[in-house]
């Protein structure tokens, strides 16, 4: 052991209700850091932690819907911060989870995965692949069913960044 580094005890609390605490924690703040029309260097690097903190959290104990969705988390953050590679990877992922697990997918995760890649490939530079997902995120963002979720949905496609592809 290292000087400084300490053992810890017994846990005093339950380590999945802790790793889902964490989870919802982690993702709601890199959210709404993510909303912020304007964000300091280090806040960039926190959303950036909370997004991998939040996926490693639901890794433990979420559903494959919850780890979908901290993937567009992810995508879109990277989207954001006009990192296109990682954006394109992590929006990937989030669209493979989708289709591989139609029947647990909210009408909504489809239009936020559409718009997370569209997004992606945006700040990649890649202006073909992110209309053609602009595209089906719009027509998907269209036929949501429930106003609240429509109403996020199109707030989100009508604010955040697209990095010049319209």
């Amino acid at each position: 052991m290292f000087p400084g580094e300490f053992r810890m005890n017994e846990a005093t609390f339950d380590i999945k209700e802790a790793h889902r605490w964490f989870a919802i924690h982690c993702n709601n703040s890199a959210w709404d850091l993510l909303d912020q029309t304007e964000r300091s260097e280090d806040e960039n690097v926190e959303m950036i932690h909370l997004g991998h903190a939040a996926m490693f959290h639901w890794s433990r104990v979420g559903t494959v819907v919850q780890r979908q969705r901290s993937l567009c988390l992810l995508g879109n953050i990277f989207a954001e911060l006009k990192k296109g590679t990682p954006a394109v990877e992590y929006g990937e992922a989030c669209l493979k989870l989708i289709e591989k697990n139609p029947e647990l997918m909210e009408d909504y995760d489809w239009a936020f995965g559409y718009e997370c890649l569209a997004r992606a490939y945006a700040a990649a530079g890649n202006r073909k692949e992110s209309l053609e997902y602009r595209t089906l995120a719009e027509k998907t963002g269209k036929k949501i069913a429930d106003p609240d979720d429509k109403r996020t949905f199109e707030e989100s496609f009508a604010t955040r960044n697209w990095h010049g592809v319209a």
